[in-house]
């Protein structure tokens, strides 16, 4: 869906994502968002699970140093880099 049609009919395309549908808005045929519905009921994650995803996933370079300044005690045991 181009961005033009989302500024002409956005209640049509919100009601779309709370039935479940993701969205691709593209400009000029290029995709820039993915609209989706927001969960209900978030979920929370245990302490090993999250540095499982730190370990195993593409986080922003800075975010190993910025934890060890924010929380080094728990971080002291875990290799995430």
């Amino acid at each position: 869906m181009d961005a033009l049609e989302l500024s002409h009919d956005t209640m049509r395309v919100l009601e779309r994502v709370e039935s479940g549908e993701e969205v691709v808005i593209t400009v000029e045929g290029r995709p820039v968002a993915r609209l989706i519905k927001v969960p209900e009921n978030p979920r929370w994650v245990s302490r090993d699970e999250l540095f499982s995803w730190l370990a195993t996933g593409s986080a922003d370079a800075g975010l190993r140093r910025d934890l060890d300044e924010l929380v080094p005690e728990m971080l002291d045991d875990r290799d995430i880099r």
